[in-house]
């Protein structure tokens, strides 16, 4: 079955989107954008589980008050954060993060950080979980 939406996009998202399309000779938005979302939820599905985890979160912002930010919800998280790396390019910085703790504490972190303003992207990536 297939559901209908509506999705509000950043144009030049849709820019890159239907650069990629003809590149693939992919006809079909929906389709394409069905298969983004499914590898973000394969991704991320580990967060849906009760598990203690360890994963690496990227964090990629532009601006100060974004880092300032950033540096503060890392404080209120510093329990999960194993190490933390920050490097700058130019007028952006990329922080790298090694985290271990509970799935529910993790996808409130991601959940906390994916609400700065001035933060370009957000990766969750899921290496195992802590008890395995």
């Amino acid at each position: 079955m297939v559901v209908k939406t509506g999705i509000a996009l950043p144009k030049e998202l849709v820019n890159e989107l239907d650069k990629l399309m003809r590149t693939l000779k992919i006809d079909n938005r929906s389709r394409i954008i069905s298969e983004a979302l499914r590898t973000y939820l394969d991704m991320n599905k580990a967060l849906l589980t009760d598990e203690e985890l360890i994963s690496v979160i990227t964090i990629f912002y532009s601006n100060d008050a974004a880092g300032i930010k950033v540096i503060s919800i890392k404080h209120e998280y510093k329990d999960l954060i194993l190490t933390s790396n920050h490097v700058d390019f130019l007028d952006r910085c990329l922080e790298l993060l090694v985290v271990k703790g509970s799935s529910n504490k993790i996808a409130e972190f991601l959940g906390k950080l994916l609400h700065v303003n001035g933060i370009d992207r957000v990766n969750h990536i899921p290496i195992t979980t802590a008890t395995r």
